[in-house]
């Protein structure tokens, strides 16, 4: 799936690829756990019975390693398409149900966005068409549970391939669905009511599917379908929220909502006077820091919050500022959906605002959104 969200710095960071950075949500632990144990106390038993446990939990093991990097594959798939439409990736984040690519926005073609949805299952399910051919081929030869690993990853990536092709939002199926919409109609926003309408009612008809296998005595399973499915239709829910933010952001500029009553400090302050002779005083809670008539940088009220209280007299301003670089500018008549774009990219939450090498405001992240929010409200 692919997702356009603020970039957080939740996760646990495995590694880069292509300048994208691949972490793991907490959650995941919990899903590789249960996999885990399901290959290796239930699946590979069954299977192939009569061998020690030792051995299926390191089939288990293996399979379930090599499906989550198969999901990977399927991520960046979709950011490698999604770069070359001009699209940036923040990151990749694996959670509990799959994953996601955190892209800085949304396509602005239908034909990109039909491009970047499908790559993914198609991804999947070439590579467990190729699995189901390397399984075939070593059979005779090979060791059985080996076999069988080979075998479960084919499968695995050929359902995830067909799974993620159901026309229902968030899934890739269902933006291939608003994409074909998008194209027939020219309608942008009908395409998403529509692919997310469905996106709901598919996540209904699993959430009772689910309950009538808890009725009908498997639990474990039931309750499976029913946190998928209402995984899915918040999913479904909040996709449509960001397309109705984006929407609202149209022709609106950075000048339209800058803070521009603004208060510099100096840089060789301690935190502790930053706090007591400004902070306490103002309802601001970003400062530009200036030495003399120059804008080295910008202070933050999260960058206060990393020094320790014991720290803070001996800490000073440009110890914990952000300096001033490019990806912290932008200009006041720039459009307001790039400068969101800018700070996705860049990992940043506020921007410098300058006009004429003159600093003129500064816009937060937080603060746009809650503006967005109220007016698409």
């Amino acid at each position: 799936m692919q997702q356009q969200k603020k970039q957080g710095n939740a996760g646990v960071p495995l590694f880069r690829f292509l300048g994208i950075q691949v972490k793991l949500d907490y959650s995941w632990f919990i899903i590789f756990a249960l996999v885990t144990w399901s290959l290796a106390a239930g699946y590979f038993p069954r299977q192939f019975p009569g061998l020690d446990s030792g051995t299926y939990w390191m089939a288990g093991l293996a399979a379930s390693l090599l499906f989550f990097f198969s999901i990977i594959l399927h991520e960046l798939m979709h950011s490698i398409v999604a770069m070359k439409s001009g699209i940036q990736i923040g990151s990749i984040t694996l959670f509990i149900f799959g994953g996601t690519s955190h892209l800085s926005r949304e396509a602005k073609s239908p034909g990109a966005e039909f491009l970047i949805a499908v790559s993914g299952p198609l991804t999947s399910i070439v590579l467990g068409l190729a699995l189901w051919g390397v399984s075939s081929a070593v059979r005779d030869g090979t060791s059985p549970i080996v076999v069988a690993v080979i075998s479960y990853l084919a499968w695995i990536n050929i359902f995830l391939g067909l799974f993620n092709l159901v026309p229902a939002f968030p899934l890739d199926g269902g933006r291939v669905f608003r994409a074909i919409v998008w194209w027939k109609t020219g309608n942008p926003a009908y395409a998403i009511r529509l692919s997310t309408d469905m996106g709901k009612g598919f996540a209904i008809l699993i959430i009772a599917l689910g309950a009538v296998q808890i009725f009908a005595g498997a639990l474990v399973a039931g309750v499976w379908l029913v946190l998928i499915g209402l995984f899915l239709r918040s999913m479904a829910y909040a996709g449509m929220h960001q397309f109705e933010i984006s929407h609202s952001m149209e022709n609106m500029r950075v000048k339209h909502v800058m803070i521009e009553d603004l208060v510099s400090v100096p840089p060789d302050i301690t935190v502790d006077r930053l706090i007591t002779d400004y902070l306490f005083h103002t309802s601001l809670r970003e400062f530009p820091v200036k030495r003399g008539d120059d804008l080295i940088g910008l202070v933050s009220l999260d960058h206060l919050y990393a020094v320790g209280r014991d720290a803070r007299s001996r800490t000073t301003v440009e110890d914990v500022m952000t300096p001033v670089s490019s990806d912290l500018r932008v200009g006041p008549d720039d459009m307001l959906s790039d400068a969101l774009e800018k700070m996705n990219i860049s990992g940043v939450s506020r921007l410098l605002v300058m006009e004429n090498g003159r600093l003129v405001g500064i816009i937060t992240k937080g603060g746009v959104l809650r503006l967005l929010e109220l007016k698409s409200g």
